[in-house]
């Protein structure tokens, strides 16, 4: 308890002295004025003693802090780096201009243009790629812009309104893979189709197939039913109104790539 206690108020010292000490030097500051001709010239490299008393207090008491406890100075150190971040860095940016930075305004106008767009989607449409779109991202995410969906693959980015529900977070997503797309589509049209069907209709393999629609079961987009030895595919009826609401703003890419 004496140890902490001590610990404690050795920060308190150094803390209190670097804050309070350079206030009471005086607030005018320094005057520098041109070097005259009478004045005394020296050689600039020239040391001169002085006694322990002439020090400043501030550095003297700092000196004997470090000098007895010299691991004081790392936390002393980490500490300012954080508050000189916290003061010039995020909460500069916390306030509500961080989307003046043209690069973040387009990155988040994107992803609200784009609901559920990943950071290679984002990096193509917007030119920014690399260390910097990501650091605008944390930026969004960290002021409460954007919103993330982290799956097995990738981290999804929506707008952070509250308009998104789990479900229709989990369409969106699904909604960016081709041919997923293109089996959603397929089932809103007609459910109940079966394994060979899909199969038949999207051009992929019957395994490919399979593992699709595992996939969009475990997420809750749609049953399996299966007769015998015979799988059917339906619509969660909870999904069904998401779908209809974006795939046609993906039907004609659907159309073509089923086309192909």
């Amino acid at each position: 308890m004496n140890k902490q206690f001590s610990l404690i108020l050795l920060y308190s010292l150094l803390f209190t002295f670097s804050s309070i000490i350079p206030v009471m030097a005086g607030p005018g500051g320094y005057t520098v004025e041109p070097a005259t001709d009478d004045m005394i010239k020296g050689d600039p490299l020239e040391t001169v003693q002085i006694e322990w008393w002439q020090v400043p207090p501030q550095i003297l008491i700092i000196s004997w802090i470090l000098m007895f406890c010299p691991f004081l100075a790392f936390p002393a150190e980490l500490l300012l780096f954080f508050k000189m971040f916290a003061y010039l860095g995020y909460r500069k940016i916390a306030q509500k201009n961080v989307l003046e930075n043209p690069s973040r305004n387009t990155i988040y106008h994107f992803i609200k243009k784009t609901p559920g767009t990943d950071l290679s989607e984002i990096s193509r449409e917007t030119g920014v790629s690399g260390n910097t779109l990501r650091y605008h991202l944390t930026i969004l995410k960290l002021t409460n812009k954007v919103t993330v969906l982290n799956t097995s693959r990738n981290t999804r980015y929506f707008e952070n309104s509250g308009r998104y529900s789990a479900m229709e977070k989990n369409v969106l997503k699904y909604l960016h893979n081709k041919s997923t797309r293109i089996l959603l589509q397929l089932l809103t049209e007609n459910p109940g189709l079966t394994r060979v069907q899909l199969e038949t209709a999207v051009g992929i393999s019957g395994a490919g197939v399979t593992w699709q629609m595992n996939r969009l079961s475990n997420d809750g987009l749609l049953r399996i039913k299966k007769a015998g030895r015979t799988a059917r595919y339906e619509l969660n009826t909870e999904a069904i109104p998401f779908l209809e609401k974006y795939l046609p703003h993906y039907d004609d890419r659907s159309t073509r790539n089923a086309e192909n």
